[in-house]
């Protein structure tokens, strides 16, 4: 089976991004979803993102204009995750733990091309919660056994995203990741 036959049959995948490896299903389905937390043993309170592959995508999760969030337009795609309110007509697994979704274009060339042909992923960092990310495929093999791994090249930056939040016209920083934010305070 390849990859999207994998991620079409609720089943979650192990692939490289931009700043780490990731664990993904389609975020639209709440098998994957849970297969996630499950795999990783991560906790329920702990929200998951959603990798997208174009700013057309935003629109699915989130009734925020895109001229509200202009100013982090351009570092989407390197290696920064925006929370934004989900929408009511969000799927409902998706907020379970949070009123927000945390979005993010990745700058892979095998996990964009996966995007465009299944829509958008719900993802984390692959990692057993509470670990570090996964940086190599090797590693991902060692704690995944079991879980396809997409082929590509190894994510460049072994740093995971930076996490800013938007709610009532202002940023606040969650997590410093990939993106040094004092060379954007002006977002703040």
């Amino acid at each position: 089976m390849n990859a999207i036959d994998i991620l079409k049959n609720d089943e979650v995948i192990i692939h490289p991004t931009d700043t780490v490896y990731g664990i993904s299903g389609l975020y639209s389905s709440e098998i994957a979803y849970k297969k996630i937390y499950s795999i990783k043993n991560r906790s329920f309170n702990k929200p998951l993102g959603v990798l997208i592959s174009s700013l057309s995508q935003i629109p699915t999760f989130t009734d925020v204009a895109l001229d509200e969030i202009k100013t982090v337009i351009p570092f989407l795609n390197q290696g920064m995750t925006i929370l934004l309110k989900l929408k009511q007509s969000a799927p409902s697994h998706l907020k379970k733990q949070s009123d927000f979704i945390g979005l993010r274009i990745p700058q892979h060339p095998e996990t964009q091309n996966l995007i465009n042909i299944t829509g958008p992923l719900i993802c984390t960092s692959a990692n057993l919660s509470g670990e570090n990310p996964i940086t190599s495929k090797d590693e991902a093999r060692k704690f995944f056994q079991g879980v396809f791994i997409l082929n590509g090249e190894s994510p460049k930056s072994h740093t995971p995203s930076t996490i800013i939040k938007y709610e009532d016209g202002k940023y606040t920083l969650i997590r410093e990741g990939h993106i040094q934010i004092n060379d954007y305070k002006c977002l703040f």
